[in-house]
């Protein structure tokens, strides 16, 4: 995989069921999270609102393959599926994420964790890049003598409303 290419994706997308005219505040903010999660981690999804008209065979795909928690009568969104593999709703998705086992949770085999990886590497050369240039601009100030620097250093703190240390700079008859 070369510098720039998109990351392979996962054998078979996931599948986060969901419900988009959910009542329940839990639900709405339980699928956001799944969906904010996994966007960031670069994994392809397709949510599937089983509440729009015409996805009844969905919800029903989705009731036989998810678990239902004790005292319900069907299972609730999200529930989140690899294809055809039920993984698991909500709270197993928080606990894997929380537990560094989101691989595992989602069945990919290896795939998971060579996406983080990259995006790891990616976030290192971004904040490298950074700091090389915050250092190439400071370069410039070290040729001035130490005087001249004082004053602009003090001159940048007065910008940031520190009048105090002006009257120091006044009071020492550094200007």
């Amino acid at each position: 995989m070369g510098e720039g290419e998109p990351a392979p994706a996962p054998a078979a997308d996931i599948k986060i069921f969901i419900s988009g005219n959910s009542g329940s505040k839990e639900i709405t903010n339980s699928q956001h999270r799944i969906t904010m999660i996994l966007k960031s981690l670069g994994i392809p999804l397709k949510q599937v609102d089983i509440s729009a008209p015409g996805t009844e065979e969905q919800r029903d795909v989705m009731r036989a393959g998810a678990k239902k928690k004790e005292g319900q009568r069907y299972p609730l969104p999200p529930q989140i599926f690899n294809g055809d593999k039920y993984c698991g709703d909500y709270d197993d998705f928080d606990v894997a994420n929380e537990d560094d086992e989101l691989e595992e949770f989602l069945v990919f085999q290896g795939k998971l964790q060579r996406l983080c990886q990259q995006r790891r590497r990616k976030k290192k050369m971004r904040r490298n890049c950074l700091q090389l240039k915050e250092l190439q601009l400071m370069l410039p100030l070290l040729m001035f003598p130490p005087l001249i620097l004082l004053k602009l250093l003090l001159l940048k703190l007065h910008l940031l409303k520190r009048p105090q240390l002006m009257k120091l700079l006044q009071h020492k008859n550094l200007n």
